[in-house]
């Protein structure tokens, strides 16, 4: 078994974005739904994979008529299924860990629990929130920008500028990255 290639499925999910926006579709992502949801079936192979994109095909393809008599609003019920049998529900231990005082965290008790930041707890809050409370794409949005606000209240944080010469403080020396591309030595 060959191992799949990273960059060679995100060009083909990009390209078939594409195309699917340039027939009036939307694109999207089903690919780590339907690899959870294949491997906690026992399929761990490609032909698990092949087999359930075919599958799909003849749904869209030929069952479309019995599809489309299925009311939008019962599928919800499958979409939290989905998410039931997916989520890593012990996670929330480690996101309401991040809730405790930083002495508690840091004790050897609770060592385990400190892979999550506060402030990246925030921003999964943020986004689950305001994605159910108008939609995704505004969702993403505030994820985004709260996202780069603590990056860049993260590496000030961080900075410490010096003058390079006493006498002339025009240069100055900086001991971390000041942006997100510059991260060598200075």
């Amino acid at each position: 078994n060959k191992k799949p290639s990273p960059r060679a499925e995100a060009l083909a999910q990009g390209a078939a974005n594409i195309i699917t926006g340039i027939l009036g579709g939307m694109g999207g992502c089903a690919m780590i739904g339907q690899s959870m949801i294949n491997v906690k079936s026992g399929g761990v192979t490609r032909i698990s994979t092949a087999f359930a994109g075919a599958f799909l095909l003849v749904i869209i393809l030929v069952a479309y008529p019995a599809i489309n008599l299925v009311p939008v609003a019962s599928l919800a019920g499958v979409m939290f299924m989905v998410v039931i049998g997916t989520f890593e529900w012990h996670s929330l231990s480690i996101v309401l860990a991040s809730l405790l005082p930083e002495k508690l965290r840091k004790s050897r008790r609770f060592q385990w629990m400190r892979k999550v930041k506060r402030s990246d707890v925030f921003i999964i809050v943020l986004v689950t929130v305001v994605a159910v409370a108008t939609n995704l794409a505004y969702a993403v949005g505030a994820g985004v920008v709260f996202a780069a606000l603590i990056f860049a209240w993260d590496q000030e944080q961080l900075l410490e500028a010096r003058p390079v010469d006493p006498a002339y403080e025009a240069g100055v020396a900086q001991r971390a990255p000041a942006t997100f591309g510059e991260s060598g030595p200075t």
